[in-house]
């Protein structure tokens, strides 16, 4: 069983979210990125050097698979950091592969 909202997102029973291919769907998954990049003050959550918006992209900690069926789009699970903004470069080194994300825990003392 899922759930989606108007917001373009699909909520599933396992608490992961999607955000879909529609415009709305869109726009929320470009509004994780740039919430991402300002929590990380604008830095890559894999090699920490600055980005700027542009080249912020959507880094998933865990393996999206094959089709995306593992795909979590949260930015946030259970009161921690859940993926991040990650620069062009680090997003074509990772790939598929699942990455824990290096965070400033100066700055986050939740990581």
């Amino acid at each position: 069983m899922i759930r989606s909202r108007a917001d373009g997102v699909v909520t599933y029973l396992d608490g992961r979210e999607v955000c879909l291919r529609s415009a709305p769907g869109l726009r929320e998954y470009r509004r994780r990125v740039m919430k991402m990049w300002e929590r990380q003050e604008g830095r890559c959550c894999s090699c920490q050097k600055p980005m700027g918006t542009a080249e912020a992209t959507f880094g998933h900690e865990s393996s999206r698979g094959m089709g995306g069926g593992k795909r979590d789009d949260r930015i946030e699970a259970y009161g921690k950091w859940k993926n991040g903004a990650q620069c062009i470069d680090c997003q074509s080194k990772q790939g598929s592969k699942p990455e824990k994300y290096a965070c400033n825990t100066t700055h986050n003392a939740r990581c």
